[in-house]
């Protein structure tokens, strides 16, 4: 399959997904109201974090030694199953403690049994992970795509099932919420069943070279977490929860931007390990360039439309989400060259290069946030989450020119090719191999 053609087929998925999403979020924006959806917002942060924090980011380890072929797929997925399991009830155990002695300090405005309903499922959602990657690894794309993006029909069905039951509320939604991350959690598992039909073994050497590999690069993705979640985490103490629900919405519409590029990433990490070192960085320029275009266009559109835009989501109520909103879009579309270009890195496994890039971003973001959200609310939790991302984008420039090569117009100069190419991508008329 020609990488156009599965980033094609994920937009669709991407697309699909959104608008489930976006319905879901429409519903339960106008039906919970600001100060409801801030505090949903704000729950459903703490399993992001754990799974953050807990993870060892052993998802793009698994991609790296997976196109090494050392282990079979029987083999990774035994490990990877013990390695969920193990990971996801230790972070679920510690997590509970600290958040129970720590008392209201550390979950200012969510209530303990909502709490305790979000992080339940942690296991699950750490087996979701590494099994996604074991499927993107394995080039199931289509399954990987169901697996991530159907869960979201299934939430909307929820919400919907929810609404004309007249019980659309917080509670029920994170009840909903919590049956559905079991079930999705348990999916990539059946499916890599197909794909690994052998007895499944733990190898304890593949662990090993999962937890170095992961280690190196884990601070690395904290810190991802922490530059684009630092704003809503930390608004959280400082705002009520109508000002986070704002942020939240502006945060949810602005990273559209990123489906695009979502999509080519989701094929472009696999395809890359299998490629030579020059091939690979001539294929990761072309897409870089064309998903940049894409997503100044949508950005573009997206900053002019913005009142339309957050009035048809959430209604007026949420209007004073226009203002984060027009200031988060132009790093959110900076963002897409260093997203595209960490595919590059990470097949040239410079995992510590990957780690200073985004800690230095997870750090400069949180120091913002902390210094603008109490003098400008939302405003200054956009302000701090942009300006990151805006640097993140031109340190990856740098380092593709010093160290990939010195043509970076190659990232963004835009060639007639690339049009031809994006249209018969959208069209179905691929024939490309690339």
């Amino acid at each position: 399959m020609s990488l156009i053609r599965a980033s094609g087929g994920s937009l669709v998925w991407q697309i699909v997904g959104f608008l489930a999403m976006a319905l879901s979020g429409m519903l339960t924006a106008r039906h919970l109201g600001p100060a409801d959806r801030g505090l949903l917002a704000a729950a459903y942060l703490y399993p992001q974090l754990a799974t953050s924090l807990g993870s060892l980011s052993l998802g793009a380890a698994i991609f790296h030694h997976l196109g090494q072929r050392k282990f079979s797929l029987e083999e990774f997925s035994g490990t990877c199953a013990m390695a969920a399991a193990g990971l996801g009830l230790a972070v679920l155990g510690l997590c509970l403690a600290v958040l129970r002695f720590g008392g209201e300090a550390l979950h200012t405005g969510v209530p303990w049994h909502i709490l305790l309903l979000v992080l339940m499922p942690l296991p699950c959602l750490f087996t979701l992970g590494f099994f996604s990657s074991l499927l993107r690894g394995a080039m199931d794309i289509r399954s990987y795509n169901l697996v991530n993006h159907g869960g979201k029909l299934l939430s909307l069905a929820v919400v919907l099932g929810l609404l004309a039951a007249g019980r659309l509320r917080v509670w029920e939604l994170v009840i909903g919420g919590a049956i559905l991350t079991v079930a999705t959690g348990m999916a990539p598992v059946w499916r890599m069943r197909q794909h690994a039909p052998g007895a499944w073994r733990i190898r304890w050497g593949l662990l090993r070279d999962l937890l170095r590999s992961g280690l190196r690069l884990h601070a690395g993705s904290v810190a991802v977490f922490f530059s684009g979640r630092a704003n809503l985490l930390l608004a959280n103490f400082y705002l009520s929860k109508a000002e986070v629900g704002y942020l939240y919405v502006a945060v949810t519409l602005g990273e559209l931007i990123w489906f695009v590029s979502i999509a080519a990433e989701t094929v472009l990490y696999p395809q890359l390990t299998r490629m030579t070192e020059s091939d690979a960085a001539v294929l990761t320029a072309r897409v870089c360039r064309q998903i940049l275009l894409l997503s100044m266009l949508g950005g573009l559109a997206l900053g002019l439309l913005a009142p339309v835009v957050i009035r048809f989501y959430g209604g007026r109520a949420f209007l004073p989400a226009v203002t984060p909103l027009r200031v988060l879009v132009p790093g959110i579309a900076a963002l897409t060259v260093s997203k595209i270009l960490s595919a590059l890195w990470v097949r040239k496994g410079w995992f510590a290069m990957l780690t200073m890039l985004a800690g230095s971003t997870g750090a400069f973001s949180v120091v913002l946030n902390l210094i603008l959200i109490p003098r400008l609310g939302t405003a200054g939790a956009a302000l701090a989450t942009a300006l990151p991302y805006l640097a993140n984008a031109a340190v990856s420039i740098l380092i593709y020119r010093r160290w990939v090569s010195p043509d970076v117009a190659a990232l963004w100069h835009v060639r007639w090719s690339d049009v031809v190419r994006l249209s018969r991508s959208l069209t179905g008329r691929v024939t490309d191999p690339a």
